[in-house]
């Protein structure tokens, strides 16, 4: 087994579920994962770095951002689906680029966008409109108790996708 296919055995499925993680869809995130290994086959002098692992996630990362820009692009209408789908920002950025900022929010309203409707509702009704949680309970018809557990999970999911983002931005 040469060093590609060991990296590949042993990456592979890690890449594909935090691909996973951040998309929510399996196709997606295995065209990611597939894409990303394709990328890394054209440098094989990378295969064999200690920092391989994280060169790997931070190419994922970057990749899967770049995915979730062209669907806004798309859904607003700025792309049409004859556009190559292939038309990206470019994938690797440096530690020290000033894009960490708006790929952290970017990170943040996607994890927003993929709870589920009611939980989003209550953590941006508290968070963005100021909201107490008596206030929330009382106008969504709901306990106290139910929206500060909505609450907690929300700022699980949140801190969880920024814990992986800080750890592979290197920041």
């Amino acid at each position: 087994m040469n060093d590609f296919e060991r990296l590949f055995s042993r990456l592979y499925p890690r890449v594909k579920l935090f691909a996973m993680q951040l998309l929510k869809r399996e196709d997606e995130a295995e065209d990611v994962a597939q894409n990303v290994f394709a990328k890394l086959w054209l440098m094989p002098e990378k295969w064999s770095e200690d920092n391989v692992d994280s060169y790997v996630f931070v190419m994922t990362r970057n990749h899967v951002l770049n995915v979730i820009r062209y669907h806004r692009l798309h859904e607003s209408g700025v792309v049409n689906s004859d556009d190559n789908a292939d038309a990206t920002l470019p994938s690797e950025l440096g530690a020290d680029d000033p894009l960490y900022y708006e790929e952290a929010l970017l990170l943040m309203r996607l994890t927003l966008d993929r709870m589920p409707e009611r939980r989003r509702q209550i953590f941006e009704m508290s968070r963005m409109h100021g909201l107490s949680n008596a206030e929330i309970a009382e106008q969504l018809q709901l306990s106290v108790r139910t929206v500060e557990h909505q609450i907690y999970l929300a700022l699980k999911e949140l801190k969880k996708t920024m814990l992986l983002f800080v750890l592979l931005a290197g920041i």
